[in-house]
């Protein structure tokens, strides 16, 4: 472990290679932010991750400043190429083009992730602002954003404002032309004030319809919600930003969403959504 004590620890990583790997992202901190005296602290996150996320505190100007970033690299990105496969695999056995884009290196996830959330503050939406990706190792990717002070969707008490606030940002989102691809507990945030953040994102493949992209991230939204809230609340929720006919279509999307791993939807709460929203 690194002299300051981090927590940090990567899968069967020798010493030598975490401690290189830390120092690493230290001289990246110093070169490109200033940073001084960083301290590395690991978040962890209740669902299946595609990335390491860490708090990063570091002395610039003789205060103390906090960073989010994510550790990007090769397992990770194999973990991501074999999720993409099997959802896609699952659409055409559903008659249903595929959507999800397999990347093909740690640093195109970065490069596409700091530019969608770029594009979505351009949108004023509540999002991280990124700050920059930067190789590690020449295998592994640091990207940062700004820290948001707030809680997980998971650990708060969600309500009807919160559900509007979401869904009325997705229909934001998706009007400005952007999908979000990963809308799920772990990537959205509640502020101390119960300001909603839509956080992180995945890639749709550029071919994909619209319409179709535009239905998962419904569908995914109010999967989320309805973990939390009755599935007639997180209807009314979404029919406020969203007409019926992309309700509608959203529907034909929740059995690929129900299936994911860090989804935690009943089969019960999962046929009230599907029966509800084809009643619109």
């Amino acid at each position: 472990m690194s002299p300051e004590g981090d927590a940090l620890a990567l899968p069967q990583a020798p010493e030598a290679h975490l401690r290189q790997l830390l120092r690493r992202i230290r001289e990246t901190l110093r070169e490109h932010y200033g940073l001084t005296n960083v301290r590395i602290r690991p978040l962890g996150g209740g669902a299946s991750r595609f990335s390491l996320p860490c708090q990063l505190i570091g002395t610039h100007g003789g205060r103390r400043i906090p960073l989010f970033a994510k550790i990007v690299g090769t397992s990770d990105l194999l973990t991501v190429v074999a999720s993409q496969f099997i959802k896609n695999m699952y659409l055409t056995m559903n008659a249903k083009d595929s959507l999800f884009d397999v990347p093909t290196s740690a640093l195109e996830v970065a490069e596409y992730q700091s530019d969608t959330l770029a594009r979505m503050r351009k949108l004023g939406l509540n999002t991280a602002r990124p700050l920059g990706f930067h190789p590690l190792d020449g295998v592994r990717v640091l990207l940062v954003t700004e820290w948001i002070e707030g809680t997980p969707l998971s650990r708060t008490t969600v309500t009807p404002q919160m559900m509007e606030s979401a869904f009325g940002q997705l229909a934001a989102l998706h009007r400005g032309g952007v999908q979000h691809g990963d809308l799920k507990s772990d990537n959205i945030m509640v502020g101390p004030t119960g300001k909603v953040f839509l956080l992180d994102v995945a890639r749709f493949r550029e071919s994909a319809p619209v319409r179709a992209r535009e239905a998962y991230d419904l569908a995914c939204l109010m999967c989320t919600m309805a973990q939390y809230q009755s599935s007639d609340a997180v209807i009314a929720a979404a029919s406020k930003n969203f007409d019926p006919g992309r309700l509608q279509t959203s529907a034909e999307y929740l059995g690929l969403v129900r299936r994911r791993p860090d989804f935690y939807l009943t089969d019960l709460i999962a046929e009230r959504l599907r029966n509800g929203l084809r009643r619109r």
